[in-house]
């Protein structure tokens, strides 16, 4: 691990994420994430993740089909949102500041 950050709460829930940022020596040659807590795994560059390119809203529907227009990055065709954006947001320039490096 190299830093844990701020504390992140969930809007839909209240639960409160300790998000921490590591760096790995080897990429796993596959990713197995537990089935019960990971949808899938997105293995991406920061860079590309932090281009200005990748930034947008995107239209969502919540519950009781609330809509809200919502940051976004899309990446490697998948959009990346909510929590997972709000987490990765400051980290971004930080790592490609070298900051993160080791």
């Amino acid at each position: 691990m190299l830093r844990g950050l701020a504390p992140v709460r969930t809007w839909s829930t209240g639960f409160e994420v300790w998000p921490f940022v590591g760096r790995l020596r080897r990429v796993p040659a596959q990713w197995r994430p537990g089935e019960a807590e990971v949808a899938s795994v997105l293995d991406v560059r920061v860079a590309e993740l932090a281009d200005p390119a990748s930034a947008g809203e995107q239209d969502m529907e919540f519950a009781e089909q609330i809509r809200h227009r919502v940051p976004v990055r899309r990446v490697g065709g998948h959009t990346v949102w909510g929590l997972t954006l709000r987490i990765l947001e400051p980290v971004l320039p930080l790592a490609l500041a070298g900051e993160y490096a080791v």
